[in-house]
C-alpha cells in the first residue's frame, strides 16, 4: 500500500512539474510574439501605432 501512495505522489509531483512547463512555455511564447512584432516581422495590420509614431530607425 505504501508503494501505491508512494507512486501516487510521484504522479501527482510530475503533473505539477508539467503543468509548470506549459505555463512557462506560454509565457515564452507570448513574449516571442511580442518581439516579433515590435521588430517589425509581425502582421503590420496588427500593428496600433500609426507610422509616424514608430521611432526611426538606426542604420
Amino acid at each position: 500500500m505504501a508503494s501505491q501512495s508512494q507512486g501516487i505522489q510521484q504522479l501527482l509531483q510530475a503533473e505539477k512539474r508539467a503543468a509548470e512547463k506549459v505555463s512557462e512555455a506560454r509565457k515564452r511564447s507570448g513574449i516571442a510574439r511580442q518581439l516579433q512584432q515590435r521588430s517589425g516581422e509581425g502582421d503590420p495590420a496588427e500593428d496600433d501605432h500609426p507610422p509616424d509614431l514608430l521611432p526611426a530607425e538606426q542604420g
